[in-house]
């Protein structure tokens, strides 16, 4: 999770594992595979919102106190909300501390992590595998003593294949009872295992993420929800998919239900070839990584801010269509290939469009983009390696980009021997021609591992520059 040592799975090709997931083969077998479709996901998760470091615990109490309780005195406001906040088996420790603390107990939106309530064995001390029977039975026992709603409910660590019956019913209890936040993650395979499709049915959600899983077959159903017309999703304002197998059907059917949507991210999306279209009033942020990808359109996102496109995979030709989005002030690509990306401008009314093999000629008989020249300010560059179509570019960029403050360059790795080396390359790019006085130029060769992209940083949009180097 997003609190998780990286170091604990190895460094691998993780292109080649999400490659082999998108044509439905296993990957255990890709050793190095597994673990790199592991280390991606599980890097990926949101942190829980409570503290793994929490523990319910008092001082002794001074002389003149006489043993008075003055924890129980507080509030039973504030108690719900020290209780909502404990690791879920110190939450569950509380109701038998008193008559007081029972009720706050059972009313306290509680969270549940899976990851801390696997039991030491008896013998060595040593954890309980995460597919024992006693970690699923645990979880039941949880969701059936405590009335709801859930403040979180992150299950990651069993392997659900064997607990699909327990799996359905923890689906029912929650769609019965409503919770905040569902991470949901089959750790790891079968990649296909299905997921029940009562999850349609738990309206509460303001985030779901959702890992390594058979979508449910969304045909048939009425557009924008399972209940005749009403959103299916009206409180969703985060949508993680990772390594899951569905239709492009039901990736617009989850966006139609879910009309309050800020944040969406694909990750590892295989079956078919993703073919995106965009439309949503709140939406402000998009990451797709690791996926097949055909088509991205942006009909209608007037908030959307960021699109980041990272590691498209089988080389595939992606377009990328951009009809309405006026706050758009983030276009990533995080690895090379073929683009095609046009860009409508409302204000000019002219369509511009291009590919990663155009010369200079083709950037200045079509003019320049009036949120280019008028709005960005940093310009990262990234898998640099030096061609004609990319200095092209760049020099297209510069001449009218206006309040441009910084341009980073990364090379690829392997491609520049030496930071003097590709200065001299970037020297093509001069300055007397830079459409901004204040633009300052930094170049970075890029070695492999050393500018590991982080999933999570991407989606918040709260960070200004997601590229930045640390």
């Amino acid at each position: 999770m997003a609190n998780q040592n990286p170091s604990a799975f190895v460094h691998v090709d993780a292109r080649a594992a999400a490659g082999a997931m998108s044509r439905g083969q296993d990957p255990h077998a890709l050793d190095r595979g597994t673990s790199a479709v592991l280390y991606y996901l599980y890097t990926s998760l949101p942190d829980l919102p409570v503290s793994a470091d929490a523990r319910l615990s008092a001082l002794p109490a001074s002389p003149s106190a006489k043993g008075t309780d003055r924890i129980s005195a507080l509030p039973s406001t504030v108690l719900r909300e020290i209780v909502s906040r404990l690791p879920i088996k110190d939450a569950a420790r509380t109701s038998v501390l008193s008559k007081r603390w029972l009720p706050v107990w059972l009313s306290a939106p509680v969270a549940i992590d899976d990851t801390t309530l696997r039991p030491r064995a008896l013998v060595g001390r040593a954890p309980v595998r995460a597919d024992s029977p006693v970690l699923a039975a645990a979880v039941t026992r949880i969701l059936a003593a405590h009335p709801g709603p859930f403040r979180a409910v992150y299950l990651v660590r069993s392997y659900m294949d064997g607990h699909q019956q327990q799996l359905a019913h923890w689906l029912r209890l929650l769609a019965a009872k409503g919770v905040d936040e569902l991470v949901l993650v089959n750790r790891p395979w079968p990649i296909d295992m299905p997921l029940p499709a009562t999850i349609l049915n738990i309206t509460t959600l303001t985030r779901l993420f959702i890992g390594v899983w058979k979508f449910p077959d969304t045909a048939g159903l009425p557009r924008g929800g399972c209940g005749g017309g009403a959103a299916l999703f009206p409180h969703l304002r985060e949508l993680i998919v990772c390594c899951v197998s569905m239709e492009n059907r039901d990736m617009d059917f989850l966006l139609a239900g879910s009309p309050v949507l800020e944040t969406l991210g694909i990750q590892g999306y295989k079956k078919v070839a993703l073919c995106l279209r965009l439309v949503g009033q709140r939406l402000q942020c998009v990451q797709i990584c690791l996926s097949v990808v055909e088509t991205i359109t942006v009909v209608d996102a007037p908030l959307l801010e960021r699109l980041i496109l990272w590691e498209p995979l089988d080389d595939s030709c992606v377009r990328l269509k951009i009809d309405r989005a006026p706050k758009l002030r983030l276009l990533g690509y995080l690895e090379p290939g073929t683009y095609t990306l046009e860009m409508r401008n409302t204000v000019i009314n002219k369509t511009v469009e291009a590919t990663g093999k155009l010369n200079l000629k083709f950037w200045q008989e079509n003019g320049p983009i009036e949120s280019m020249q008028s709005h960005i300010k940093l310009m990262s560059f990234r898998e640099f390696r030096g061609d004609r179509s990319e200095l092209d570019f760049l020099k297209f960029f510069m001449k009218n980009a206006r309040v441009l403050e910084k341009v980073e360059i990364m090379s690829a790795s392997g491609c520049f021997t030496s930071v003097h080396e590709l200065q001299s390359k970037v020297a093509a790019l001069d300055p007397d021609n830079w459409a901004s006085d204040d633009c300052s130029l930094a170049v970075y060769i890029g070695s492999e591992g050393s500018d590991i992209w982080n999933f999570r940083r991407g989606l918040d949009v709260s960070v200004d520059d997601p590229f930045a180097r640390y």
